[in-house]
């Protein structure tokens, strides 16, 4: 069984991002990194859950999405800036706000 909580906080952010700025890249992330698309607990694209635990080590949810980000940029050159931009300009409260409202935390 696995614990998704983490990667879940990040998949929330990154919606959140999405909305804002609509990145085409974000946009096909999200759908790889979705856990609702598919029967059972696994995102769309299992390889997405490995890359993430690898980046994860405990950092802090915001400190993760955007390095999650950056890896994608760097290893398969997803144009995702602007998602990074934003989530660098967030503020701690309003990180706290977004999880607390989308995931009743």
């Amino acid at each position: 069984m696995h614990d998704f909580t983490e990667y879940d906080k990040v998949f929330t952010l990154l919606d959140y991002c999405y909305r804002i700025c609509e990145e085409d890249a974000l946009g096909a992330l999200l759908g790889m990194m979705d856990r609702e698309l598919f029967e059972g607990d696994m995102p769309a694209d299992a390889a997405e859950y490995n890359d993430f635990m690898r980046i994860y080590k405990g950092k802090s949810t915001r400190e993760t999405a955007i390095d999650f980000l950056v890896w994608h940029m760097e290893e398969f050159d997803f144009p995702l800036l602007e998602s990074v931009n934003i989530l660098r300009e967030m503020e701690d409260g309003e990180v706290r706000a977004i999880l607390e409202k989308s995931l009743n935390l």
